[in-house]
């Protein structure tokens, strides 16, 4: 406990009583906190690996352990350290155990040596709480994430929360873990992060994640390889005006990113924008589905094309979602099926190519009013004065015709220019064609009078 009169930390019990005050903790071997737990701010210095057991609350809306202001975890050695937060023995409300966590803060995990990393589980590897393992029922933090990381030293940052199975109704506006700022790397290189610490477990389970958003080089992952299938839904709730973009890999599983059982969904469903700029790995399969804001992805990122799992299906209830034009040039990004109900597709375009937007399996209008479906085009529009293919599908529902589609004038080289869609049998293609001036189309008009004129006088 921070002492102002000496301006150094006393030692304080091992079992937390609930403080209104800052707690620093250092060489710690395990910390027993008591119910109801509540704290300004906390600040830990990993010199040896230990457990923080937060004791389960009365009931689910009351936090077991919170703090009002920051938690610090910093690694305080020159060797790898793990800090794991646990639920504590197997008291139970009813049939439900409730270990919540409740940071009113910021959460940063960083280390102080450029060459030891961090590694920090809120949660550990078990699907249902026990005696000091497995998930904690509920987290909430008010304020970001954020994940240290320089060459050789990482922040390794893993969540086991909730305890919903796939069998289960689920609602996005009750996420298991909710984190109202953004999760923001800081240093020079990448860090990690596991939503779902729940690796072999022989029960299909679902967590949903709220975050507001991610930026920098955060490696995220759904979890490790499940024995059923299982899904981490990811709800980006990106605020108003707030545009971020993050720059390493968002895959099902570490390796080989692709999972048959484990897959991670993305949702947007904020009002800001959200970029997904890796060209590492997109490996996610569970799907995306965009209510509002805007996601962007790369179509030149690894397993954008990867026709083996696709990235699921495409669910569009509103928003903008599509693929940004790319310093690497033109890309494809593979889905399974479309849902279409309403919002804006972007497609990136360049000297001389466009990006794709591929559906291995069917493109259907949504449940509800459906309306057109509009495109942005984002660059240089020359490429499309040549017809070219910007959805690949074979299998459009006859909903959709040619006039389905619309997307605003292009000007170019100083002229306008309409574009023109046409539906094939093998997707969607279209062509940029130039609008006649006022002049022009008057002239024209008058070339059509003159000639009606004279037909006129030629059959009298």
């Amino acid at each position: 406990r921070w002492n102002p009169e000496t301006s150094s930390y006393d030692s304080i019990s091992t079992d937390l009583p609930g403080l209104n005050e800052n707690v620093y903790l250092d060489n710690c071997k395990n910390i027993f906190c008591a119910a109801a737990a509540r704290i300004n701010s906390m600040r830990i210095d990993l010199i040896g690996g230990f457990n923080f057991c937060i004791a389960n609350a009365a009931s689910s809306d009351t936090p077991s352990f919170q703090t009002t202001e920051d938690l610090i975890i910093v690694n305080g050695t020159s060797s790898n350290q793990t800090l794991n937060f646990v639920p504590r023995g197997l008291m139970t409300n009813g049939s439900v155990r409730y270990a919540y966590l409740n940071v009113g803060g910021d959460i940063y995990v960083n280390s102080n040596d450029a060459t030891a990393n961090t590694y920090v589980n809120f949660g550990t590897n078990a699907l249902y709480p026990s005696d000091t393992k497995g998930p904690l029922n509920k987290i909430i933090v008010g304020g970001n994430l954020y994940l240290g990381g320089n060459e050789n030293s990482k922040a390794v940052v893993a969540f086991n929360v909730g305890t919903g199975l796939m069998t289960d109704p689920y609602d996005i506006s009750s996420p298991d873990l909710t984190i109202n700022g953004i999760i923001q790397q800081v240093g020079t290189d990448r860090t990690y992060l596991n939503l779902s610490n729940r690796a072999n477990q022989d029960t299909a389970f679902r967590s949903v994640i709220s975050v507001g958003g991610v930026d920098g080089r955060v490696a995220i992952q759904g979890g490790g390889a499940t024995k059923q299938p299982s899904e981490v839904v990811l709800v980006l709730n990106n605020a108003a005006g707030t545009s971020y973009d993050a720059k390493d890999t968002f895959a099902d599983i570490n390796s080989p990113g692709f999972s048959d059982m484990l897959k991670l969904k993305i949702v947007m469903n904020g009002q800001g924008s959200q970029k997904l700029s890796t060209t590492s790995s997109l490996k996610f399969s569970g799907g995306v589905t965009v209510n509002s804001g805007t996601l962007l992805v790369s179509g030149k990122a690894g397993g954008s094309n990867d026709t083996e799992y696709t990235h699921g299906d495409l669910e569009m209830n509103g928003g903008t979602f599509g693929i940004f034009n790319n310093t690497a040039g033109a890309g494809t990004f593979t889905f399974k099926d479309c849902y279409w109900k309403s919002g804006t597709l972007v497609v990136g375009t360049y000297d001389d190519a466009v990006d794709v937007l591929s559906f291995s399996g069917s493109f259907m209008e949504g449940s509800g009013e459906v309306s057109s479906i509009k495109f942005s085009f984002d660059g240089d529009c020359t490429a499309l004065l040549q017809q070219k293919k910007i959805i690949d599908c074979s299998d459009f529902s006859s909903f959709f015709t040619s006039d389905s589609f619309q997307a605003d004038d292009a000007f170019i080289n100083g002229d306008t220019y309409a574009a023109q869609f046409e539906l094939k049998d093998d997707g969607l293609y279209v062509q940029y064609v130039a609008v006649p001036e006022p002049a022009a189309f008057a002239a024209l008009l008058g070339i059509f009078a003159v000639a009606f004129s004279f037909a006129r006088r030629k059959n009298r």
